[in-house]
């Protein structure tokens, strides 16, 4: 009878499948439930389209389908984006401190874009491109010698892109250093460093331990930062699959922070705090989380990746000076639910 089920299967690892119906053909077969987060492909003479009709089952094969994954498509030659850091406080320094350029670039060719001046972004290190906008964010990094940008150690910065010649503008910056986020009464802390201005060279003795000079090409100690990179402000940041959450890692308290980026007009662009409705916090901490003993977990390294979440983190071996306690891990999370980790890799 016309529109009855006569017949299904699942895909197997490869996605193959194979049915056997009842009844005679012709036969109508219909592609359903894909995974998560994959979309039909175009259809042509070896797959077609998600309703195909076939005439004899025992002459039927190679009815395929295919489907694709819109967040694995890049194109051909697409522009890299990266930051470039300057010795010194920054300001009033008009040099690139984040540019582009094309991934086949050699040599002695074009210039690279200048995004945004060192003045503008500072010390940057986490990148995250959210491909419908066009916005790359891109966040505070801890590195001695080098000074954060005007919206300081919390700071995170929107880059407008233009993913067809790589030019690119600063749209603002946000800042979530003491925001109360809407899951958690405890304030987010990224830590503090003491450090100040001067214009011209810094000041000899210890009056000068913890002053940035203006100018590039002066000399500092930066003697507080020096013992605390790695463990205060950001370390890697990256989007959802969807592009609609912003994950960053906070180096200070271990935490994974996620900010709702869906709609550019809820983020402040003039460096002031992010709503806390917009903010999520979640502690890497847990059964499956290395305590490293005496040592200290410094988490670092994000990647999301098809609704899940991947953290690269060190057992820093600082306190047993052990070299069998200097150990690395991945720990992944799904990201609907953040409060569970499970170690994926352990090294050694």
């Amino acid at each position: 009878k016309a529109g009855n089920m006569v017949g299904s299967a699942v895909t197997d690892a490869n996605g193959e499948y194979t049915i056997t119906p009842t009844g005679d053909g012709p036969y109508r077969v219909e592609f359903t439930d894909l995974p998560a987060g994959f979309e039909p492909s175009t259809h042509g003479t070896q797959n077609g389209a998600s309703v195909q009709f076939v005439t004899s089952a025992g002459a039927a094969s190679n009815v395929n389908f295919g489907i694709i994954y819109p967040n694995d498509f890049c194109q051909g030659n697409p522009f890299l984006a990266t930051s470039c850091m300057k010795n010194g406080s920054g300001d009033g320094n008009s040099d690139a401190g984040y540019l582009s350029f094309a991934l086949d670039a050699q040599g002695n060719g074009t210039a690279p874009n200048t995004v945004a001046q060192v003045q503008e972004v500072g010390s940057v290190w986490g990148n995250a491109y959210q491909r419908q906008t066009g916005t790359l964010f891109t966040s505070a990094f801890l590195k001695r010698h080098v000074g954060f940008g005007p919206t300081g150690i919390g700071g995170v910065y929107m880059l407008n892109m233009d993913n067809t010649t790589g030019a690119g503008n600063l749209l603002g910056s946000f800042d979530l250093q003491g925001v109360i986020p809407a899951n958690s009464a405890t304030a987010i802390d990224l830590g503090a460093v003491s450090r100040t201005t001067v214009a011209g060279a810094i000041a000899a003795g210890a009056d000068g331990d913890n002053q940035l000079s203006d100018d590039p090409t002066s000399p500092n100690r930066d003697l507080d930062a020096y013992g605390k990179v790695g463990s205060a402000s950001y370390g890697d940041i990256d989007l959802s699959d969807d592009g609609n959450t912003l994950w960053l890692v906070n180096l200070n308290q271990n935490t994974l922070i996620a900010v709702d980026v869906s709609d550019p007009a809820q983020l402040p662009t003039d460096g002031s705090a992010v709503p806390s409705s917009l903010v999520q916090v979640y502690p890497i901490s847990g059964a499956n989380v290395p305590t490293c003993g005496t040592d200290t977990l410094h988490p670092w390294g994000l990647k999301i990746y098809r609704g899940r979440g991947y953290i690269g983190l060190v057992c820093d071996a600082f306190v047993t000076q052990s070299i069998a306690n200097l150990t690395g891990y991945v720990l992944s999370f799904n990201v609907e639910n953040p409060t569970v980790f499970i170690q994926e890799v352990s090294i050694p």
